[in-house]
């Protein structure tokens, strides 16, 4: 709805202000993760491995979930 306001919505808009910082953050989260398990802790990278194919596999499920119930429906209550 937000972007749906916007008269000339630009690609730096997509998100709200407040969630760059977040974005960051899960950045340097995943580069210090990588860093952390290449010099072999834990389980080294078939660990770090698992962590990203968790994270993106819950990502893309809940996009493809948020895309398929709620893609076009003129339904205020279904909108988010």
């Amino acid at each position: 709805r937000r972007l749906q306001r916007l008269e000339n919505a630009r690609l730096w808009q997509v998100f709200a202000p407040g969630f760059y910082p977040l974005i960051i953050l899960m950045m340097g989260t995943s580069v210090a993760l990588k860093k952390v398990f290449g010099s072999g802790f834990g389980g080294g990278m078939v660990t770090y491995g698992g962590i990203v194919t968790g994270i993106g596999t819950g990502l893309v499920v809940s996009s493809l979930t948020y895309w398929f119930e709620n893609f076009g429906s003129d339904d205020k209550d279904n909108n988010v």
